[in-house]
């Protein structure tokens, strides 16, 4: 499997699909998110696992162009334009739910009205008042929602669901070929990525050195999902970059990657980004509330603390 140079997310489908016997599997490449793709499944017979590697891709294309901030006519490009989006579609109303219950599992350190700060640091180094001003407009409680309305109630708040939106695909297409019978899958991608076999092992890249392993770690069932200080820098040495601190409006300067395995790929992408905002300590005193999840925290001075459970394991690089 791919090392991310910048993102990488796996995730196992769990249970559901361990246990068939194998008998036919189909592997098709494709572009998604910004990047390239793999989708291969295994099922019970040829005709299934390519309805299967259809139907996930469909469950990808549902997500990427409901949340693409590069499609002016996408949902969330037209709910940051108006502040209001009338007749949400099912999606939208889903990742609000899940971006809620991160929000405050973490006590706001994930927080996906944040895209101003992306605007400010992405153009030019901002100014301390800007980006004060930019976080005084924040806030998820500033985003109301209903059975198929949202309003951004501050219009200076902009959403952006890059931090979750990848992890709700891979829960949809995990969800949709169970259930069609597939018995094992694997979605491979640079920047995200879904995987449901009996036994797997993911590497976590250097977040240093591009391309090069820190370690392996190893899982039987869940969601897997890593971010890092070296997804888009803004400053050679890292410092500033593309996780923001919702509270502060600057990036965190402990961590430089979390690998987190939770119960859903949505929760592991959201957590991710949360535990690199909230550091280590924090972290490991929700991993150990928590039995859905488990995490693998490197500091930017490239120790490693494990915070893992059960049948998960890492092995460190010799």
């Amino acid at each position: 499997m791919k090392i991310s140079r910048r993102y990488a997310m796996f995730g196992l489908a769990g249970l559901s699909m361990m246990g068939s016997a194998r008998s036919a599997t189909v592997s098709r490449p494709a572009t998604a998110f910004g990047t390239s793709v793999k989708l291969t499944v295994t099922a019970p017979r040829t005709e299934i696992a390519e309805a299967c590697v259809a139907a996930g891709y469909a469950e990808i294309r549902k997500v990427e162009a409901a949340f693409n901030l590069f499609d002016s006519n996408s949902e969330v490009s037209r709910l940051n334009a108006s502040g209001v989006l009338e007749n949400a579609s099912p999606l939208m109303l889903e990742i609000l739910r899940q971006s809620r219950r991160v929000h405050a599992l973490t006590q706001g350190a994930f927080d996906p009205t944040v895209q101003s700060l992306w605007n400010l640091w992405s153009k030019t180094r901002p100014q301390r008042d800007e980006i004060a001003e930019a976080v005084a407009s924040n806030g998820l409680h500033h985003v109301l929602f209903d059975a198929d309305r949202v309003e951004i109630s501050n219009r200076k708040a902009l959403l952006t669901f890059d931090g979750i939106a990848r992890g709700l695909a891979c829960d949809r297409v995990a969800k949709v070929i169970a259930a069609m019978g597939a018995t094992e899958a694997v979605l491979d991608t640079d920047v995200t990525g879904f995987v449901g076999t009996p036994d797997a092992s993911f590497a976590i890249e250097h977040p240093r050195k591009p391309g090069v392993s820190m370690g392996r770690l190893h899982a039987k069932r869940g969601f897997i999902a890593t971010s890092g200080d070296y997804g888009y820098a803004f400053s050679p040495d890292f410092v500033n970059n593309h996780i923001y601190d919702p509270r502060t409006g600057y990036s965190p300067q402990e961590l430089a990657s979390v690998t987190v395995i939770a119960d859903s790929g949505a929760k592991a992408d959201a957590l991710a980004t949360a535990f690199m905002v909230m550091g280590s300590a924090k972290a490991e005193t929700l991993v150990q509330q928590d039995a859905t999840i488990g995490a693998v925290l490197i500091g930017k001075d490239l120790g490693i603390k494990i915070l893992l459970k059960g049948d998960q394991s890492f092995f460190p690089t010799a």
